[in-house]
């Protein structure tokens, strides 16, 4: 939609004059980082002389100034000057002053144009048919923009407030203006920030470890998570070439736990005050194939999904459940190294009193499985040893 300044721009008998300080305009950002968002919302533009409700189309430019600041190309949909308004970025919240100079226009009638906030009025039906039913509202001295994933969202709006274009002498509305669409919901994951698992320490004999965690409750662009919808889960690998090769979920038994049931994912807040406690800070694991672990790995896992849906109060981002979860990447910490001649012998004066296969998966059988195998043999002196075999 082609730029051009509204004929209806002239002063009305019940417009006053209002005089705004000269400021310049950001033809240019300065040097930073430039990153591009999808516009979402609603946006207002004349179009054949009346007012049109269109949905908001392509790419914002944000630039990141060295300076400090965050630069906005084009901050209104549909009117494309070229140039910048300057902001500010708190989080994922980009606050914008208003009364911001954005064009200058030099023909028969030389006009300035700047940013402000405003309100829609509508008739009866619902419509937007004349210039002077969106009014500036210089009482709002900035808005804000949430980044949320690759989208930017006007915040603080609905189909009655919104952002608009208007000409710095007169009042009036130059016949562009954004909103955020109350039938407009962006849902967006929160991938979970990696995980770690900080120290290993093995009791083999009793087929035990004590592990420490260290697990984030933000997400990887470092929005907060809900703590009570976080989980991280425990992979065991017995593979010796790299991690991820030969491994299998660990299992979290509810007699040892304490849980109702067992599961692979522990909860966040879960503390037993004795062998987990809240966070993975500390967890004891109890395995019969820990003695040929040569990786641990931890991997958080997220049932929430941040969800935006428009709406006119602050405050509209919220977290609910979802049944499918966003997973971190698996944090893998290698706990030996791997010794091709190392061969585990049984003394020849213990005798054998059982013999226990385990599969990767953790299951255990008295005859061996096809494929890898971990097994336990227990002595009749109370020992134990265990070998990896390949049927």
């Amino acid at each position: 939609m082609a730029m051009a300044p509204m004929a209806a721009n002239a002063l009305d008998a019940n417009d006053a004059a209002i005089v705004i300080p000269e400021q310049e305009i950001i033809y240019e950002a300065p040097e930073g980082e430039v990153v591009y968002y999808n516009r979402v919302g609603t946006s207002l533009a004349m179009e054949n002389g009346y007012v049109v409700e269109i949905p908001q189309e392509g790419q914002i430019e944000v630039v990141k100034g060295n300076d400090g600041y965050v630069y906005l190309k084009d901050l209104v949909t549909f009117f494309t000057p070229g140039t910048y308004v300057r902001g500010v970025q708190n989080g994922d919240m980009i606050t914008v002053p208003m009364g911001q100079r954005i064009h200058h226009w030099d023909g028969l009638i030389p006009y300035n144009a700047e940013i402000w906030a405003c309100t829609i009025s509508r008739n009866i039906f619902g419509s937007i048919l004349l210039t002077n039913y969106v009014l500036r509202d210089t009482e709002v001295s900035e808005v804000n923009f949430l980044i949320a994933g690759d989208n930017l969202i006007l915040q603080d709006s609905d189909n009655k407030h919104g952002i608009g274009v208007f000409y710095d002498d007169t009042r009036r509305w130059a016949g562009y203006a954004d909103y955020k669409d109350e039938t407009t919901v962006v849902e967006l994951p929160l991938k979970p920030e990696t995980p770690k698992v900080l120290t290993y320490e093995a009791d083999e004999e009793n087929c035990t470890a004590n592990i420490t965690c260290e697990v984030p409750t933000v997400s990887v662009d470092g929005i907060e998570l809900d703590p009570e919808l976080l989980r991280y889960r425990l992979y065991l690998d017995v593979g010796t070439t790299e991690p991820g090769s030969e491994f299998q979920v660990y299992e979290f038994d509810p007699e040892v736990y304490g849980l109702a049931e067992p599961t692979t994912e522990m909860p966040y807040t879960f503390d037993n005050g004795l062998n987990v406690t809240a966070g993975g800070a500390t967890v004891q694991l109890q395995s019969p194939i820990l003695s040929d672990v040569y990786y641990v790995g931890i991997q958080s896992i997220y049932y929430g999904m941040r969800r935006l849906v428009p709406r006119m109060a602050k405050g509209d981002v919220f977290t609910t459940p979802i049944t499918e979860p966003d997973r971190s990447d698996i944090y893998w910490l290698q706990i030996k190294d791997y010794d091709p001649s190392a061969v585990n012998e049984v003394a020849d004066t213990r005798t054998v009193a059982s013999t226990r296969y385990y599969n990767v998966a953790g299951i255990e059988s008295n005859k061996p499985f096809d494929g890898m195998n971990i097994v336990v043999t227990t002595y009749t002196d109370g020992t134990t040893s265990t070998a990896k075999v390949v049927k």
